[in-house]
């Protein structure tokens, strides 16, 4: 089975950087420690306070799940992200299938 890279990227308001690095955080501990995925975080070199969250799935299933897997805590996460912290509401979304 293929594996799947699907990326979240965007800017995110200058003034709200520490604020958006402490939930990120958060987000990045709950989904690897608690829930068990495969997700990184980064920023874009040379483009600072531009981030691109990463999620690495083992098959087209998991990626197809991904949305429908969310609970409580990951969906106050995100949305703390995407209203608070997200510059002009800019986001790219990103699918990558694994082809060989």
């Amino acid at each position: 089975m293929p594996r799947v890279i699907f990326s979240i990227s965007y800017p995110i308001k200058k003034e709200a950087r520490a604020d958006y690095l402490e939930t990120i955080e958060a987000l990045k501990n709950y989904l690897t420690n608690e829930r068990g995925k495969d997700y990184s975080v980064f920023e874009v070199k040379g483009k600072p306070n531009h981030f691109s969250e990463v999620y690495i799935c083992e098959s087209l299933d998991e990626y197809d799940a991904l949305e429908e897997d969310s609970d409580d805590v990951t969906e106050q996460l995100i949305n703390r992200i995407v209203n608070d912290f997200i510059k002009d509401g800019k986001v790219e979304y990103k699918t990558l299938i694994e082809s060989v």
